[in-house]
């Protein structure tokens, strides 16, 4: 005999499918928009952090380069590029990897174009290292010129 109605034992297996489902749906999403491949990058900068200070707990002296206001300008420059080149995983690399007492916070994008004396970039899109570059060829062939 027959009967149409699910026994618990079917309604647990469904619940348990649709559970699975679920999470292989949200998982998608989130690697799709790489959230996954973000949160990877960002642990596995955390863990290298944390090796790097249990091998050495005092604190890391100053690098030359990282200090003044060069060594913000250099890192802003390096940060702008890669959010522009699309290496957002290596950009949240380099922030956990210099962050912290002995490295400066990067200058904003405002404070950047400031240092810079560059008022304007005429191609929003492209890096500010790009127009540096590009400014700097424009010079030297009106000079050449």
């Amino acid at each position: 005999m027959s009967t149409d109605i699910p026994n618990g034992d079917d309604l647990q297996d469904q619940r348990d499918n649709n559970d699975i489902e679920l999470r292989e749906l949200v998982y998608q999403s989130l690697e799709r928009d790489g959230l996954i491949s973000r949160l990877k990058a960002q642990l596995r900068a955390a863990v290298f952090k944390t090796i790097e200070k249990a091998s050495n707990p005092s604190d890391i002296p100053h690098k030359p380069g990282y200090e003044g206001t060069n060594g913000r300008i250099c890192r802003a420059l390096v940060l702008d590029w890669l959010e522009h080149s699309g290496l957002f995983y290596t950009q949240d690399i380099l922030k956990v990897e210099t962050s912290g007492p002995n490295h400066p916070t990067p200058l904003t994008h405002t404070e950047l174009l400031d240092q810079l004396h560059l008022h304007s970039i005429p191609n929003k899109s492209q890096p500010i290292l790009h127009a540096l570059l590009d400014h700097s060829h424009n010079r030297v062939r009106s000079i050449m010129d």
